[in-house]
């Protein structure tokens, strides 16, 4: 049985949370038969020693607090402790995990990463090879190096927090910061269901369980520092300045035809698409996008979200806070071919419709119920 394969691994893994092998093998036994009780919901079996690792944990944490004590590996790694060295220095990954459920898991995670930020971290950290070694064989200055090594610990984070965050907070992973939370804020695309959401001293990222299935999909997200920054300790204060900054962005690209880049400087043209990065569902709407391919970086916003964060959009939503977007239609407005774009209140059906010029997106007229 495949649950009592793993009984000698549980041992090892229980006795060095709890420092005991008598009572790692009470709680063993405990962790099986519960495992035993609920294996009919394991929905993904490549999943099964994640999770079976999560009810050892849990059933660890239970025993301690029952005898007053914290379980060590359970505290709160420091938030900015690298993602792949947050695991506590005792543990034995040669031992408890053999090394390769780490490694079937970060497999997973990286598989999700582009293919040159996944290249650059397996050669650093699983054939632990030099930044001049990589740089050699992938042609790329050791300058590049750092900087996707940065950037794809960051988002290799971002995946085991996200598409699989169950797996990774059986290994002790994640910290609070990674984790997701119901907020208070209804979705603004379906207006059926509150966001999730994320915020912590790294990023501000909003998402519908319903509207944003597919990975990398949010409602919004934004990395903090530069324009984006503040001292934000919950949702609402923050999606509002998120919200002024991509009105900023986005309505003096509109004029000027190009925007700064964030971190280099570079005038980047204003393109009316959606951005080329987005999951695929959102590539097919119609909006804008700035992308520098310097830093590999940029931003995108749909149509729904431009009109959303103009100053009378912001103002609309403070006085409904539940809203649903309405299909967007093309209308002749004065001569000038134009796309209404439209939100309304639920449950009140408050109007908010905003014209734009179809092939500027300039805003033509902007009508409201409120008014």
């Amino acid at each position: 049985m495949a649950l009592e394969r793993e009984r000698p691994r549980l041992v090892r893994l229980c006795t060095s949370w709890l420092n005991d092998p008598a009572v790692a093998e009470d709680v063993v036994q405990e962790t099986l038969l519960e495992a035993w009780r609920k294996i009919g919901n394991l929905r993904d079996p490549q999943a099964f020693q994640g999770w079976l690792f999560g009810i050892a944990r849990n059933m660890s944490l239970r025993r301690l607090r029952r005898r007053g004590r914290d379980l060590p590996v359970i505290q709160e790694a420091d938030g900015t402790a690298d993602i792949l060295s947050a695991f506590p220095s005792e543990f034995d990954f040669e031992v408890e995990l053999d090394r390769a459920d780490l490694a079937r898991l970060l497999e997973q995670a990286l598989a999700l990463l582009p293919a040159e930020t996944a290249a650059v971290l397996v050669q650093k950290y699983v054939e632990d090879a030099s930044h001049s070694a990589i740089a050699g064989r992938l042609g790329i200055s050791e300058n590049v190096v750092a900087v996707r090594l940065h950037r794809g610990k960051l988002a290799l984070r971002k995946v085991l927090a996200g598409e699989l965050q169950t797996e990774s907070a059986a290994f002790g992973l994640l910290t609070a910061d990674d984790t997701w939370q119901e907020t208070r804020i209804w979705c603004t695309d379906c207006g059926n269901r509150r966001l999730m959401g994320r915020l912590n001293d790294k990023e501000f990222v909003l998402r519908c369980p319903d509207c944003n299935d597919e990975p990398d999909s949010y409602h919004s997200q934004s990395g903090r520092g530069g324009s984006f920054d503040g001292n934000f300790s919950t949702f609402r204060p923050a999606l509002k300045r998120f919200s002024q900054f991509m009105d900023e962005l986005f309505q003096g690209g509109i004029r000027q035809g190009s925007v700064p880049c964030a971190k280099c400087g570079r005038s980047l043209p204003l393109q009316r698409t959606i951005a080329h990065y987005a999951p695929p569902s959102i590539r097919a709407k119609r909006g804008l996008h700035i992308y520098c391919y310097d830093c590999e970086s940029g931003s995108y916003e749909s149509l729904d979200g431009l009109v959303l964060n103009l100053p009378q959009g912001r103002a609309f939503f403070q006085a409904h806070p539940r809203l649903r977007a309405l299909p967007q239609r093309e209308i002749d407005h004065a001569g000038v071919a134009a796309i209404v774009v439209s939100f309304a209140g639920v449950p009140d059906n408050a109007a908010y419709d905003v014209i734009l010029n179809r092939d500027s997106y300039e805003t033509l007229a902007i009508h409201s119920s409120d008014e």
